[in-house]
């Protein structure tokens, strides 16, 4: 189970290193909030999806209810840059237990108290293959207009039960907003 852990806690504690928490930005726009989180799933998914985000006040809500398998979360208006997530919903227990920490101000702390759930029990992760998309990039490389992100970097994240594997981070082109597989 450990292994299993293993890529999710490297993407995120990459992520939080950078993603700092210290003040909160103006909340997007619910549109523009939408358009961001989708560009972090794969193009197949979209217009099925449903999209967390966040009121005017920063709480979670949803955005939009989808039909799909796939929640895309868009970027959380008290960290700096604008991360948005995809993933399928059986991992949305595991998220969601990082959103939670992160907003007790255990940022740093987050990874090794969800990896002491899980292999305590407490903490479920999917007994399946899984991925995690992610699509990144600076505040100010915002198109609201699009969603899109000046110069973003995309990525993705795979874990198999008993084994880990991931496919390296990398900039993200015009043709497509996540790494190809």
């Amino acid at each position: 189970m450990k292994h299993l852990l293993n890529i999710f806690l490297c993407l995120l504690i990459a992520h939080a290193a950078m993603a700092q928490t210290k003040k909160q930005r103006p909340v997007l726009p619910a549109d523009v909030q939408i358009r961001v989180a989708l560009l972090a799933a794969p193009a197949e998914f979209r217009d099925s999806a449903t999209v967390l985000g966040y009121t005017p006040e920063g709480k979670l809500t949803t955005l939009r209810p989808g039909t799909n398998d796939m929640i895309c979360l868009a970027p959380n208006p008290k960290q700096f840059g604008v991360y948005a997530y995809a993933y399928p919903k059986r991992l949305e227990p595991f998220m969601a237990r990082g959103r939670e920490l992160t907003e007790q101000g255990k940022l740093r702390q987050k990874d090794s108290i969800r990896l002491a759930e899980v292999q305590s029990g407490k903490l479920i992760m999917p007994k399946d293959a899984t991925i995690l998309y992610g699509y990144w990039g600076k505040d100010e490389d915002l198109v609201p207009e699009t969603g899109e992100i000046k110069t973003a970097s995309a990525g993705m994240w795979c874990t198999f039960p008993g084994q880990q594997g991931r496919a390296p981070a990398c900039r993200r082109n015009q043709q497509s907003p996540v790494c190809p597989g």
